[in-house]
């Protein structure tokens, strides 16, 4: 249990002292949400960071996310959510310690007049060209870059042909 994983290798979540889940929600323009967390927080304090949180006993990432998202932004995906990262990070909070990172990636018909902000200072539909200027919190600075370079986010957003009758 005392050696860690590479940043962003797959890891069994015994090693970690515990997980969170977030969701990368992108609008109908490609735009990712993203909140600005307050002050109020310990961690990350005025930084960037997806929608997420804590998986919490008897739950899986995926359904962490979920309630995550809705419970901070009042939105739903339209579509199932897809894996899209995970791995092990250090912890900002415990030194030593590793935590379980679950990435995954959804979709919204969504507008920024339909977020609630019900945590942290903002909520905001950000332009991928525009995140690599803001400060992201600890584990996103590692986990956004990772995930809008990969072939997996490249293939999930690819345009897909329309079906007419």
């Amino acid at each position: 249990m005392g050696s860690r994983l590479p940043i962003g290798e797959s890891a069994e979540t015994t090693a970690a002292a515990f997980q969170i889940a977030m969701v990368m929600l992108l609008d109908s323009q490609g735009r990712i949400l993203l909140q600005l967390r307050d002050g109020n927080t310990s961690i990350d304090p005025h930084r960037w960071c997806l929608p997420g949180g804590a998986v919490e006993p008897g739950e899986t990432p995926a359904v962490a996310a979920l309630r995550e998202l809705l419970e901070e932004t009042g939105l739903r995906p339209d579509t199932g959510l897809v894996s899209v990262w995970q791995g092990l990070v250090p912890s900002e909070r415990f030194r030593g310690a590793v935590v379980a990172c679950h990435a995954f990636l959804g979709w919204t018909a969504a507008g920024q007049d339909d977020v609630q902000c019900n945590e942290g200072n903002a909520m905001v539909f950000t332009p991928i060209d525009q995140i690599a200027k803001l400060e992201l919190g600890h584990a996103h600075r590692m986990i956004v870059p990772a995930v809008l370079a990969s072939p997996l986010f490249a293939a999930a957003c690819a345009p897909r042909p329309s079906v007419t009758g």
